[in-house]
């Protein structure tokens, strides 16, 4: 039976096909291509799917035979529609889950399907299904000792219906780059493949052998669409991927060429794809090529070339096999060693020091002792020397500290150099007292504790974002087997931890134990011990052999006799017995940067490598500041710096005293004063400015009746209203007395909560006059590191434990630091840096800086709205280290003279800030302080001063460049009556 064909002519005119299947005229643009099916528009992806793969895919997977289906095309001709659907009629993808899941359930052995869906761009592939969109890029392919193709640190999630699989496939699609082109409102811009994972468990093994399982892999490819650009229309980082989309489907008929032609060399690696597709091209694997053209004359010369990549596809021949393994049984004596095999983290092939250690022997000394506490009479377990640091051990319930820790780390903590005190929770055990705590409270610690270890933590938040709130560094371990202790349920808690600390303070220990009902967790408990130990040190336990800091050395004779050293970097190991394992260590680049940086800094070096790096030329010190600028870390971790990184690279030696604790002080509290809209006086000439006018205040709290209502500052917050969610404020009167007012909860926020700068689809900040920062770029990491250093003799001086003034005037210190770090000034000056006469304004045209707001730092100009966001977006990074809310505030600038005060037009822009824990507000007006009136107090004025003399705000969030400030979110710390 002859197969089905296809004809397709290039030229706009009829041809005329005869009965026989000739061209009639024997016309050279009519090309004819014969396939095993063909389908025009008029069917739907399910008959396709029933006749060409619903019978042999579902018996060939549970076989243990590969398959891969991928669709091949032009953008814009039905790929993506074939593969996935359109989430009313299913595609193939949905087709092929619903079959294989449903004949693995009724599959007399056990079987185990996974999904694992990634993308490929060009040189890139990455995870769309990892937990977190940065967390696994970049992937690279794999080619083991049997030639089977497997791609590294790729996640499997395991599925069992078929609205798992499409819950999968929602969630990464969601992550996959398409982009709008004049071919396809959504055109995918990458190759995407969804693989099934299937184990089938279908024999028992004879002795020693374990079960026999088949195992194969079902590739769901939808590929990227070849595109002619003048057809597509794209431009810009568009173009470019179309460039290697269009690079990477050459290179896949390149290979399908040298299949052909029976090449001894095949260029599976000229490309990922191709390297990933190994299997399917002439490998392992029994494979369909679905692909789509376009009935469009207009596009005729691409749905050729469609068709004939098609064709050739069909002279290639694969050699599909079973696949098969033994898995390997559980030993009772393997349990014992502790040597079971995890997920995340590798065997651990040797002992720790304190194996075989016992607890109450005589290097692991101590026992029981009963402690009287506030909660009463409280039994503990006590090992290891009083004068070392504590570690305090706590569990949950039903337990006993016997139970809990009796047989694991107690001997590792006392090795390590700790004091370990296990308690018997309060109601448990030895202990007297019937009020129960629970385990998981430490997480909500605010002092005191430096780091916590949190097992399997009993703890689920009572109030919103209360698990940021943590400021210690933590490790969390989750054995995801434990029945009792959901992990899928706990994960979202995890990401907030993760979050809120950052990759300094946060780390995790997850693992599986696929015989967890026989096992628990016990044969990882050397593993966690470790992991622990390592947490708690900073140094791994298990000791690397000690010998010399050098490398191999040899003495050897030179071609002229002469006796030379041979000095070995390449060192196999076979030759690294008695080394020292450390010289074997990559370099610390960012501290060492880091350390170079300070040199500079130290040596007035910064203003020449700036005014270098800027420069429009070259030379020695313009490629010096590049190479050190560049090679300098991002101190940022997300809008912050990062203060943990400051002191492990050298910038800080500390971080400020009483900082954690700091972070919990609340906002609001009767007696804080704020801003709040009332109907007060407009005039600053009157001796009432900005307080209630008695006589025309209504006598039902304080709110005048048809008055335009202004931002004053005086007023104090005096109460809270836990039912309503409002907030009283004794507004000041003209008379010396006071009115009360009910203030919406949100409205105090409004005013008075600290500001978020907008964010780019980029991730730039994005602030007034289209200035931009970009924080990873080698200058704004510069200026970060140089504030850093700035900074440092406040940040070592810094308590929030001590005085509310003494941290008030270092906070204020350090914002006049920051600026001090800026070399940016007002058109108030001229080219030599002095005050222009009468007024007049001067553009030094050597300060432009275009949009970039670390030029600005470097070496800019501006009005008041240039100045105030450049002081800003530097500013607010370091807010949180400092103790400090920033506010971007716009309004009116007046003098003695003005007649009254308007919330519109804005006239002027300058900074609020407030420090804590004391809760004063200041301004930072930059233009105003390089002006005539500057002596370096209005860049640290209370507001009680400027807002009274200088300053009125109109109160309204600022718009800077068409991209709204927000208010930071608010948390229940933040308010001293927490009901409130």
């Amino acid at each position: 039976m002859s197969k089905p064909s296809v004809y397709i002519t290039t030229s706009d005119q009829p041809v005329l096909i005869t009965e026989d299947g000739s061209v009639a005229g024997g016309s050279d643009s009519v090309k004819q291509f014969s396939f095993d099916h063909v389908f025009d528009q008029s069917y739907e992806t399910c008959e396709l799917y029933d006749k060409c793969l619903r019978g042999d895919l579902k018996q060939d997977a549970l076989a243990g035979v590969n398959a891969t289906v991928f669709a091949y095309g032009q953008t814009g001709t039905g790929k993506t529609h074939t593969m996935l659907g359109d989430g009313k009629l299913a595609g193939i993808i949905q087709m092929v889950s619903r079959d294989v899941l449903a004949a693995a359930q009724q599959h007399t052995s056990t079987v185990q399907v996974e999904a694992s869906y990634i993308q490929l761009t060009t040189r890139h592939i990455t995870d769309l299904l990892a937990e977190d969109a940065h967390e696994v890029g970049n992937l690279r392919i794999r080619e083991n000792e049997a030639g089977e193709v497997t791609v590294e640190r790729m996640t499997k999630h395991a599925v069992h219906t078929e609205e798992d699989v499409l819950d999968l496939v929602r969630r990464g699609s969601a992550r996959r780059k398409t982009a709008s082109t004049k071919l396809n409102v959504a055109s995918s811009r990458s190759h995407a493949v969804l693989t099934l994972h299937v184990t089938v468990i279908n024999a028992e093994g004879d002795g020693d052998e374990g079960d026999v399982a088949t195992f194969s892999k079902i590739n769901l490819v939808d590929l990227a669409g070849s595109e002619r650009v003048k057809d597509s229309g794209v431009e810009g980082e568009h173009l470019r991927e179309a460039c290697g989309i269009n690079l990477s489907l050459f290179h896949l008929a390149g290979v399908v060429q040298a299949l052909i032609q029976g090449n001894a060399q095949v260029p599976y690696k000229n490309d990922l794809l191709c390297y990933l597709l190994k299997d399917a091209l002439g490998g392992n694997c029994k494979t369909t090529l679905v692909a789509t053209v376009s009935p469009a004359q207009l596009h005729a010369q691409e749905s050729r070339s469609t068709l004939q990549f098609a064709a050739s596809c069909s002279l290639v021949r694969n050699h599909a096999g079973v696949n098969t393994t033994v898995l390997q049984r559980e030993r009772p004596w393997a349990a014992q060693a502790g040597t079971a095999k995890m997920s995340s983290k590798p065997k651990e092939a040797k002992k720790v020091p304190w194996h075989g250690v016992t607890p109450g022997g005589e290097n692991c000394p101590g026992g029981r002792v009963d402690l009287e506490t506030s909660l009463g009479l409280v039994s503990c377990l006590v090992y290891g020397s009083r004068e070392l640091p504590l570690v305090l051990c706590l569990h949950g319930h039903p337990s006993t500290a016997e139970d809990s820790y009796g047989h694991w780390l107690m001997a590792a903590l006392v090795h390590s150099g700790f004091l370990v005190v296990a308690m018997d929770m309060p109601g448990q055990g030895g202990s007297g007292t019937k009020k129960h705590c629970n385990g998981g409270q430490p997480l909500k610690t605010r002092r005191h504790v430096e780091r916590i270890v949190a097992f399997h933590p009993s703890y689920n938040e009572t109030q919103k974002d209360e698990l940021k709130q943590v400021g210690a560094s933590t490790l969390l371990i989750w054995c995801t087997a434990d029945q009792f202790h959901s992990w899928p349920a706990w994960k979202g808690n995890a990401k907030k931890l993760q979050n809120s600390l950052g990759p300094r303070l946060y780390e995790e220990f997850i693992f599986k134990e696929t015989a967890y009902g026989k096992h628990s967790w016990s044969l990882h408990t050397t593993a966690i011990e470790r992991c622990v130990v390592r947490f708690l040190t900073g140094t791994d336990p298990v000791a690397e052999p000690s010998s010399v800091h050098a490398r191999p050395l040899e003495a050897e004779a030179a071609t002229d006799g002469t006796t030379v050293v041979r000095r070995d970097n390449i060192v196999m190991a076979s030759q690294a017995a008695g080394l020292d394992r450390h010289i074997f260590q990559m370099r610390d680049a960012a501290r060492e940067a880091a350390s170079t940086f300070i040199d500079a800094f130290e040596a007035g070096k910064l203003p020449a490598l700036y005014a270098a790096f800027v420069s429009g030329g070259s030379g020695c010190l313009k490629q010096e500041a590049a190479r050190l600028f560049g090679s300098l870390p991002c101190l940022m971790s997300k809008d912050d710096v990062d203060c943990s990184l400051l002191v492990d690279l050298g910038l800080w030696s500390s971080m400020p005293n009483g900082w954690h604790a700091m972070q919990q002080t609340p906002r609001y509290y009767v007696g804080r004063r704020v801003l709040v809209r009332a109907p007060v006086c407009p005039r600053p000439n009157d001796p009432a400015f900005m307080a209630l006018e008695s006589e025309r205040c209504s006598e039902s709290g304080g709110r005048g009746q048809n008055q335009a209502e202004y931002t004053t500052f005086r007023a104090v917050i005096s109460g809270f209203d836990p039912i309503r969610g409002g907030v009283d404020v004794d507004v000041e009167c003209s008379d010396e007395t006071c009115r009360t007012m009910r203030v919406d909860r949100a409205e105090l926020l409004r005013l008075n909560q600290p500001h978020q700068l907008p964010i780019g689809p980029n991730g730039e900040v994005r602030l007034e006059d289209g200035i931009v920062l970009k924080k990873g770029s080698s200058l704004a990491r510069a200026k970060f590191c140089e504030m850093a250093l700035a900074l440092r003799s406040v940040a070592e001086s810094l308590d929030f434990d001590a005085s509310p003034e003494e941290c008030e005037r270092l906070q204020c210190e350090a914002v006049a630091a920051i600026r001090g770090c800026l070399d940016l000034n007002t058109f108030q000056r001229d080219d030599r840096n002095r005050l222009v006469a009468n007024g007049e304004r001067f553009r030094d045209r050597d300060r432009y800086c275009g949009d970039d707001a670390a030029r600005f730092a470097v070496h800019g100009q501006g009005h008041c709205h240039t100045v105030s966001s450049v002081m800003a977006v530097f500013l607010s990074a370091w807010q949180k280290a400092l103790g400090i809310d920033l506010k971007y505030r716009g309004g009116f600038a007046f003098s003695d003279e003005s007649a009254e005060v308007s919330d519109s037009p804005e006239h002027h822009q300058w900074l609020e800030f407030m420090t804590r824990p004391s809760c004063s507000m200041f301004t930072c007006d930059l233009y105003r302080e390089d002006g005539p009136a500057g002596t370096g107090a209005l860049l640290h004025q209370p507001i009680e001063q400027a807002y009274r003399k200088s300053l009125y705000p109109h109160g309204q969030l600022p718009v800077l460049s068409g991209f709204p400030v927000m208010i930071a979110a608010s948390c229940a710390s933040d308010f001293a009556d927490s009901t409130c």
